[in-house]
């Protein structure tokens, strides 16, 4: 079974804010963009540098310290361990100076209020958060690249080839909470090292649920202290929509991806509740069935609304919808979700 691996590392990354997306993802793409130059053993034949910002990082570009966190990468800094009590010192230097030491050791003129465009009305078609590094060499050649931050501090280069993704051959393929549980490492069964470890705590603790969604992209979430926990299938990559609807879908638990994803059972059992709720109302007293009935088709639309994912108000912005939420980004569609809660 083949699968495009990712690590916990990858889900869980430390960097500076305010903004995995508008911060650390541009910070990584100029790191990534210096590779590139290494790659090509032109480092030290770079005359100067442009950066271009579109859309959503021109816009709050400058709120998320995006600017800074370039300049910051194009120095070959680390945002996992530079000190940032060192920021202010190290763009004072750049901006009075006009100069920047490019991976820290080939200085270039670089004046950040003319080096770094923020393109407001413009916007790439693969991804609102897109930077691209313009580059002129000492013998006069130019060239581009470009990044985009996709959230979460991923950074993809524009025309990657999708192939070049780690995809391995996992040791221990799982699928179940069974495969999980009868996994055998180092000579011992999963479950057998989870009970030699709760004989130390004496406390009861095993693995009882495992989902899984396949989809062109899944995002996932972890919600109150490790205590609900969201997988959302999505109909193409947007970590941030992702997580938006992930985190949407911890807070109030809807049942079904829309209405016509809603069990049946689960609509025959609403649909008997509200018949009984009507029938014991003394002002529906007398009403035909019929009428009943069609007076619970609309209570029904009611349900639906709040229960179902691409119906209900956004939380982040309760004048729209989830639905209008996915269409105002790009389209995406949410294939399915799976909510697991503790308790």
């Amino acid at each position: 079974m083949s699968h495009e691996a990712i690590s916990i590392t990858d889900m869980f990354k430390i960097g500076v804010g305010p903004s995995s997306s508008h911060t650390l993802g541009p910070w990584k793409a100029a790191l990534l963009f210096l590779q590139s130059l290494e790659q090509k053993n032109i480092l030290q034949d770079v005359k100067s540098i442009e950066v271009l910002l579109y859309g959503s990082l021109a816009k709050t570009g400058v709120g998320h310290g995006t600017d800074i966190a370039v300049q910051l990468g194009l120095c070959g800094e680390d945002p996992e361990t530079f000190n940032v009590e060192d920021i202010h010192a190290k763009m004072n230097d750049i901006s009075i100076m006009k100069k920047l030491l490019l991976h820290g050791r080939h200085e270039i003129d670089f004046n950040p209020d003319e080096d770094i465009e923020f393109l407001i009305t413009e916007s790439l078609p693969y991804h609102p958060n897109a930077l691209t590094f313009l580059v002129t060499l000492f013998h006069g050649e130019n060239f581009a690249e470009t990044y985009y931050s996709i959230g979460g501090g991923f950074v993809v280069k524009e025309n990657e080839n999708a192939d070049s993704k780690n995809t391995i051959t996992l040791p221990f393929p799982i699928n179940t909470a069974e495969d999980l549980n009868n996994a055998v490492i180092n000579g011992a069964k999963v479950s057998d090292l989870i009970n030699d470890k709760l004989a130390a705590i004496g406390e009861k603790i095993g693995i009882t649920k495992f989902q899984t969604v396949e989809a062109p992209y899944v995002a996932s979430y972890i919600h109150g202290a490790n205590r609900i926990g969201v997988l959302v299938g999505l109909s193409k990559e947007a970590a941030e929509v992702g997580k938006d609807v992930a985190m949407q879908i911890a807070a109030l638990n809807p049942v079904a991806v829309d209405a016509a994803s809603v069990p049946a059972e689960v609509v025959a059992r609403e649909k008997a509740i509200i018949m009984d709720v009507m029938k014991e109302d003394p002002k529906m007293a007398g009403k035909p069935e019929e009428m009943l009935a069609k007076i619970a088709e609309g209570k029904m639309g009611a349900f639906f609304k709040e229960q179902t994912l691409t119906a209900q108000a956004f939380v982040k912005d309760s004048g729209k919808t989830v639905a209008d939420y996915l269409k105002e980004n790009g389209d995406v569609k949410v294939t399915e979700f799976k909510r697991v809660a503790l308790g």
